[in-house]
């Protein structure tokens, strides 16, 4: 099931099993930016409890973080957020700044949709995200062993537009898994 365009922003949803509220449902879920894809296809990889619950909360609480995307390139940023929060340990990052932030202060301006929302992507993908009062900037990439840094993509668009993908893709998950519930408790 696609949300949305894979040439700009999409996700992509499968269902292998469907539970009730602590749960959800049992699958897995690809982002596309820029026509590349984060994630696996079509195996299962992730409950879908967190990603539900992150997800309503990017569209409620429209939370504004930096405009990271008008200062520096994906490149820099990304290059950056691997270094502090997949390298670096916290000793190391201790009184420094990046991207022109305190380290301690850095983490509440990414949303990191692996982290948030505990997508396992399991092909060493991720996604961040950084919203402002119109835009929002999407940057994927890849970062397999920890290491080299590929398949880095950006995308700016407006906030309507990925919040109406957002919300089709909470209406989706929690329309099919309503939907199986029910097919279930009818047999």
């Amino acid at each position: 099931m696609l949300i949305g365009d894979k040439n700009k922003f999409a996700i992509e949803l499968s269902f292998d099993e469907f539970f009730d509220n602590d749960w959800i449902a049992w699958g897995a879920f690809r982002m596309f930016v820029n026509g590349c894809s984060y994630g696996i296809e079509g195996t299962g990889t992730t409950y879908f409890y967190l990603i539900v619950v992150e997800l309503k909360k990017l569209i409620e609480e429209k939370k504004l973080s930096k405009s990271f995307f008008e200062k520096y390139s994906d490149q820099e940023i990304v290059d950056n957020y691997h270094l502090i929060f997949e390298q670096l340990s916290d000793k190391e990052t201790d009184g420094k700044l990046f991207l022109g932030l305190n380290y301690k202060n850095l983490h509440e301006y990414f949303y990191d949709f692996v982290y948030k929302t505990e997508m396992a992507f399991n092909d060493g993908s991720n996604v961040l995200m950084f919203r402002d009062k119109t835009r929002v900037s999407l940057i994927g990439y890849r970062s397999v062993g920890g290491m080299k840094i590929k398949d880095l993509n950006g995308i700016i668009f407006s906030c309507e537009e990925f919040d109406n993908i957002i919300q089709q893709t909470v209406d989706t998950i929690l329309f099919e898994r309503d939907e199986a519930l029910k097919m279930k408790t009818r047999m």
